[in-house]
């Protein structure tokens, strides 16, 4: 997924789709911190569409939009450049930041964090 050509209010309309998982122009709006109007929105909507990261259908006499990408590709894609832009590419300052963040919550499922790194650490060894 090659997020190079995509503009900030574009990544943060992206970023609303994905979270949705399907999202209106209505949907975008309600979603998004600043206030934009409907033309600016649809605008970047089409824009995402053009750059083949949206695909719309018609639902209820209205255009809804989803992702091209599968979740998960797109989170890998996000977690490479979060690594590369902000943690120096070491996987170890990114957990850390992630155990910061996740500290105050409720419901952590530390074992099986554990259990993934055990895993990747086999993984790693057996190659």
């Amino acid at each position: 997924m090659n997020l190079s050509s995509v503009r900030t209010r574009q990544r943060e309309v992206l970023d609303v789709v994905y979270r949705l998982r399907e999202a209106s122009v209505a949907d975008v709006r309600r979603e998004l911190a600043e206030d934009l109007d409907y033309s600016a929105v649809r605008s970047a909507l089409q824009a995402l569409e053009q750059k083949k990261l949206l695909k719309h259908r018609e639902k209820d006499l209205k255009y809804v939009y989803g992702p091209v990408v599968p979740r998960s590709r797109a989170a890998r894609a996000a977690m490479k450049h979060l690594l590369t832009t902000y943690f120096d590419d070491d996987p170890a300052q990114a957990f850390k930041a992630l155990l910061d963040v996740v500290r105050h919550r409720r419901t952590v499922d530390y074992p099986a964090m554990k259990r993934m790194l055990e895993a990747a650490r086999k993984r790693a060894r057996s190659r």
